[in-house]
């Protein structure tokens, strides 16, 4: 990963957690693939390490935090903009915070 500025946790994630604010056009390395960001992205907030679909899970941590609420570009910012928390994502965040604060 590209000097301790973002943060994939688990292998099925689709976002990563940018550590520091980061630049548009900055370019990132996550899994040995280099990732040049559409958008800024404030420190603590995530962006697409893939392409997602229109609807399709957005997963961090292993777990999904909620939807798409339209189709996402590799390296784009990923915040209430574009992504749609259910109910049950929000379920699953409560248990990340609880096993995070462990």
């Amino acid at each position: 990963m590209s000097e301790n500025k973002v943060l994939k946790i688990n292998e099925a994630d689709n976002v990563a957690i940018a550590l520091v604010e980061l630049k548009k056009d900055e370019v990132v390395t996550i899994d040995n693939k280099k990732i040049s960001l559409k958008d800024p992205v404030p420190g603590g907030h995530k962006f697409s390490i893939k392409i997602i679909s229109e609807d399709e899970d957005i997963i961090k941590y292993g777990f999904s935090i909620g939807k798409s609420k339209r189709g996402i570009k590799t390296g784009e910012h990923v915040h209430m903009h574009n992504l749609s928390i259910s109910s049950s994502s929000l379920s699953a965040r409560k248990s990340m915070a609880r096993i995070q604060s462990r």
